[in-house]
């Protein structure tokens, strides 16, 4: 039941009997379907509330809970809901633990943080050699000096657009950025 959830996480629930046999409004919210507003009339619709409201305050009282009032169909309906969710909270709990587990397996042994280390050594080997190639280093040279080229005509030009300015001062940034960085390790 709800109020067994509500008890097992500490929330409060708050019960208003917002609709009553014979609507008190003459809404669809209120009890009717029809908007007739009937509830007050007669006595059955104040004892149907009444018992309503006698229902509700015993077995959902400061007390706990009781589902002895309750039609079978819904005291099924209710162990089916709690069967639910015990299965949810089991899953739940299974895919946190199945989580831990994947996570012990991404850890790396000590042959492997070694063929880790081994491959980024060679890795930046390669690096250095192809590096400080005068023909890359050439290559760089060339496209910075086409990129400040187009930059100063963007600038010049009687109808200069800062995005194409903007776009081309970006890469030529890039480019100096790399061709500085291997000019360094080479």
């Amino acid at each position: 039941m709800p109020f067994t959830w509500a008890r097992k996480y500490k929330v409060k629930i708050i019960i208003d009997l917002h609709a009553v046999p014979g609507s008190q409004k003459g809404w669809e919210h209120s009890g009717t379907r029809d908007g007739c507003r009937d509830w007050g009339q007669t006595d059955q619709s104040i004892q149907e509330t009444v018992a309503v409201i006698e229902f509700l305050t015993a077995n959902h009282g400061e007390h706990g809970e009781s589902d002895a009032g309750l039609p079978g169909f819904l005291r099924l309906e209710i162990e089916e809901n709690e069967k639910k969710l015990a299965d949810f909270e089991g899953q739940i709990e299974k895919e946190r633990n199945e989580g831990l587990f994947f996570k012990n397996l991404r850890e790396r042994t000590t042959k492997e943080k070694v063929e880790a280390k081994e491959e980024t050594e060679k890795i930046k080997e390669l690096t250095k050699e192809n590096a400080g190639s005068k023909v890359r280093m050439n290559v760089y040279l060339a496209f910075i000096s086409v990129l400040v080229i187009g930059i100063t005509d963007s600038l010049i030009s009687p109808s200069s657009d800062w995005r194409k300015v903007a776009v081309l001062g970006a890469i030529l940034v890039a480019f100096l950025s790399q061709f500085i960085y291997e000019q360094r390790i080479s």
